[in-house]
């Protein structure tokens, strides 16, 4: 599922990926901030879940802890966190950022297998929440249920990649699993995140960019369930008609 992670060195999304969407409507400003959060979540994801070799990726992370420092001196050295800097209270950010790069570094020491709901609430939590404040979106609860949707869904999404660092959604899934045995997981832990959806989309107060985000998580979701026999060797595609498709009409299962 790589086109999760079309986040590159640039300050804008590529026009028709899935960031162009969700953000297409913005100010610029706040398109280039929204961004910037995403490709550092993107750079952390690939850190603590997705390298083969943990030393680089401790490395890697270890570089990014001392840079949160300079962040909370109002000194910052790269330019994603100088974005971050310029986008959001400066206090607040380097608070929420250092409670996920923790995470971030407990994942990439310990794997992750137990209580997963307790830890997908908290799991990038604060990068969302600073996206929220950016957004002028008070209402921590929103945020928080759309959060662990966007989070099951990734998991779903990226059950493959997870295998090889010790992070199961159903450790009896192995690359020798029936096709059918990944579907009924999937679609048992889909049925949870629609639940944490729901209410986040019944509120008024979920920002639009949110909810267009988790609108083509949730067609990129259902996809994958419906198209990927065995989740170890395929992934999908999906063209930006759909992503555009996703964010223009009502979206239902």
């Amino acid at each position: 599922m790589d086109y999760l992670f079309e986040c590159a060195a640039q300050q804008l999304p590529v026009t028709g990926s899935l960031y162009y969407y969700a953000y297409r409507r913005l100010s610029k400003d706040k398109m280039i901030a929204l961004y910037a959060l995403d490709q550092l979540k993107y750079q952390w994801v690939k850190a603590g879940e997705l390298y083969h070799e943990p030393y680089p990726a401790l490395e890697k992370l270890k570089w990014w802890q001392q840079e949160l420092g300079r962040l909370k001196d109002d000194k910052p050295t790269v330019p994603l966190a100088q974005i971050i800097a310029n986008s959001a209270n400066t206090a607040y950010a380097f608070q929420k950022l250092s409670d996920d790069l923790e995470r971030v570094i407990e994942t990439l020491a310990q794997g992750r297998e137990h209580e997963l709901l307790a830890h997908f609430s908290q799991n990038f939590l604060g990068i969302a929440l600073i996206k929220a404040e950016i957004l002028g979106c008070k209402h921590a609860k929103v945020i928080e249920d759309l959060h662990m949707f966007d989070e099951i869904t990734r998991h779903i999404l990226l059950a493959g990649k997870h295998y090889s660092r010790g992070i199961y959604l159903d450790k009896s899934l192995t690359p020798e699993t029936a096709n059918t045995k990944f579907s009924h997981m999937a679609n048992t832990w889909l049925d949870k995140a629609e639940s944490y959806r729901n209410k986040a989309l019944a509120s008024k107060d979920l920002p639009r960019p949110l909810k267009h985000f988790s609108n083509m998580q949730a067609l990129a979701c259902r996809q994958f369930i419906k198209k990927v026999d065995n989740p170890f060797r395929q992934s999908i595609h999906l063209s930006p008609f759909r992503l555009l498709f996703a964010v223009t009409f009502p979206f239902k299962r």
